[in-house]
C-alpha cells in the first residue's frame, strides 16, 4: 500500500483519534498523522499551512460541538483551491442516510465510512483515496 505523507484526523473523541492513529500506523498508511479534536482548530491550522504542508487526506467526524463536520466542509469549499481539493473521508458514527446523501454535495468528499476504522474499512479508505487521485 502506498504510504501517504500526511493524514489529518479530526474527531472530538480522543480515544477514537488514538484508535484510528494506531490502526493507520500498524498498516503503515502514513508516516505523519495530525490529530485534532476540534474542526475549528483544524481549519485554522490548514489555513495557516504552506501548500506542501497540507494533508494528503482528511478523516472527518461529523458530530462535534461548536463547529461540526458540515461547518468544516462548508468552510473548506470557500478556501483556496489547494484546500478545496484535499480528499476527505467522513468517518463517523452517524448512520443517517440523509448524512450520506448530503456528503455527496461536497466535491472533496470521497467517501463515507462508519467508526471505528478497521481493516476492512481501511482497505476501502485506500481504494477511495487511490480513485480520487488518479
Amino acid at each position: 500500500m502506498k504510504q501517504l505523507k500526511k493524514i489529518l484526523l479530526i474527531d472530538d473523541d480522543a480515544s477514537i483519534n488514538f484508535l484510528h492513529s494506531e490502526v493507520l500506523k500498524h498498516y503503515t498508511i502514513s508516516a505523519n498523522y495530525e490529530l485534532m479534536d476540534s474542526s475549528k482548530a483544524a481549519m485554522e491550522a490548514i489555513q495557516n499551512s504552506k501548500a506542501q504542508e497540507l494533508p494528503d487526506l482528511i478523516l472527518l467526524d461529523l458530530n462535534m460541538p461548536v463547529f461540526n463536520g458540515w461547518d468544516f466542509l462548508d468552510e473548506m469549499s470557500v478556501q483556496i483551491e489547494a484546500i478545496q481539493k484535499i480528499p476527505t473521508v467522513i468517518l463517523t458514527s452517524s448512520v443517517n442516510p440523509d448524512d450520506i446523501e448530503q456528503s455527496k454535495g461536497y466535491t472533496n468528499v470521497i467517501g463515507f465510512l462508519s467508526k471505528p476504522l478497521d481493516v476492512e474499512e481501511l482497505t476501502e479508505l485506500m481504494k477511495l483515496y487511490r480513485a480520487s487521485t488518479t
